[in-house]
C-alpha cells in the first residue's frame, strides 16, 4: 500500500563511499521512505534544491568540502531540516563539533543496520509530529586541544553528544561518575566548546583542601580577615573573569560554603572573607562529584537548595569497568 503523502520522509544520504549508500539503500526499504543519494557536498547541494529533503545522513569525509561544513552550512539555509552525522573517525572532537552545530544525532563506522533504523525511525516521528530540531547559537569553534577522553563505546559516544548540546549554553553542569572516569576532562571539553572557550578555566578540588583554606581559595580575602592576611587577595571565582569555574567533588564542600557558593549561582555575587562589599562574577560553574548527592541531602549532609541550584544539567560517566574495550 502506498503511503499518504504527508507521511512520505525524503532522505539524503550524502557519503563518498558506494558501499555504505549501497548499504542504508538496502536497509531502508520502507514505503514512506524516498531516499536519494550524493557522493559529495556539491552533488548533495544540488539534490537539496531540486528534492524537498527532511533528513540527511551526512559523512565527515568528504571530497572537497568536508561534512560539518556542509553541516554548518546547511544549517544556516534550512533550519528545518534534520541531518546526523556518520563518520569514520569518532573522535570527540567531531562529535561535540556535530552536536553544536545543530546536528540529530551521530553515529560512528562501523554502524549497526539497527542503529540506522533506529535513528531515521525516530527523525521520521519527529518530523511527522512536526518537532523541528533547531540548534542554539553557534560560538566560534574553540581551539582544538587534543582528544580528552578516548573511548568508541556507545556510553562514551554519548557522553560526547551530550558535551556538543550543553556547551554552547551557559547552564551549570554537574558531572556525576566515579573516581578515574574522567569528570575533569569532561569540564575542560565543556569549557574548550564553549563561548568562554578563551577565557580562563579554573578548577578546585574541594575534597583537597581544608575548609578554612578553601574559603579564602574560591572567595578571596581582605586584608586583616584572618591572621597573615597582610593585604587583598581576590579568589578563584574573582580571578576567572568571565571564564568557567570547575568545583571538583563539591559533594565534600562543608555546608557553610554550600551557602555562599548559592549565592553565587543566584546572585552571581559573594563577600570575599572578612569583606562587606559585594564582588559581581559572570562566570560559568561546572560541578562534579563521586558522591550520591540526593542522599546526601536527605541526610542533611548536602543543601537540597544548592543541589536544586547545581542539577540543571546532569552528566553521568559510565565506570571504566563497563567500558574495557576502551
Amino acid at each position: 500500500m502506498a503511503a499518504a503523502d504527508n507521511e512520505i520522509i525524503h532522505i539524503l544520504v550524502l557519503d563518498d563511499e558506494e558501499s555504505i549508500r549501497w548499504v542504508i539503500g538496502k536497509t531502508l526499504t520502507e514505503p514512506a521512505c524516498r531516499l536519494h543519494f550524493a557522493d559529495s557536498a556539491e552533488a548533495a547541494a544540488a539534490v537539496l534544491e531540486r528534492q524537498p529533503i527532511d533528513f540527511a545522513l551526512v559523512d565527515i569525509n568528504l571530497p572537497g568540502e568536508d561534512g560539518l561544513s556542509f553541516l554548518e552550512a546547511q544549517r544556516e539555509k534550512r533550519p528545518d531540516l534534520l541531518l546526523a552525522v556518520i563518520t569514520g573517525e569518532g573522535t570527540m572532537h567531531n562529535a561535540v563539533t556535530a552536536m553544536k552545530l545543530g546536528a540529530f544525532d551521530y553515529l560512528t563506522k562501523p554502524f549497526d543496520i539497527e542503529e540506522i533504523e533506529a535513528l531515521v525511525q525516530r527523525a521520521a516521528q519527529t518530523i511527522r509530529q512536526g518537532r523541528r530540531h533547531r540548534p542554539g547559537s553557534v560560538p566560534g569553534r574553540a581551539p582544538v586541544e587534543g582528544e580528552s577522553i578516548v573511548g568508541r563505546s556507545r556510553a562514551v559516544r554519548e557522553v560526547h553528544k551530550a558535551i556538543g548540546r550543553v556547551a554552547p549554553s551557559d547552564l551549570t553542569v554537574l558531572i556525576l561518575g566515579e573516581s578515574g572516569t574522567g569528570k575533569e576532562l569532561i569540564a575542560r571539553a565543556i569549557h574548550q566548546h564553549s563561548r568562554q572557550a578563551r577565557e580562563p578555566f579554573a578548577g578546585v578540588n574541594c575534597a583537597a583542601i581544608p575548609r578554612d583554606l578553601l574559603e579564602a581559595e574560591l572567595f578571596g580575602y581582605e586584608k586583616g580577615a584572618f591572621t597573615g592576611a597582610v593585604e587583598r587577595k581576590a579568589g578563584k571565582l574573582e580571578a576567572v573573569g568571565t571564564g568557567t569555574h570547575f568545583l571538583d567533588e563539591i559533594g565534600d564542600m562543608p555546608l557553610e560554603l554550600q551557602a555562599k557558593l548559592l549565592r553565587v549561582l543566584q546572585e552571581r555575587a559573594f563577600r570575599r572573607l572578612g569583606g562587606e562589599k559585594l564582588v559581581n562574577v559572570d562566570i560559568r560553574v561546572l560541578c562534579s562529584t563521586n558522591r550520591d548527592l540526593e542522599t546526601e541531602a536527605s541526610r542533611g549532609n548536602f543543601r537540597q537548595d544548592l543541589l536544586f541550584r547545581l542539577n540543571v544539567v546532569t552528566l553521568t560517566l559510565p565506570p571504566l569497568r563497563e567500558r574495557r574495550g576502551d
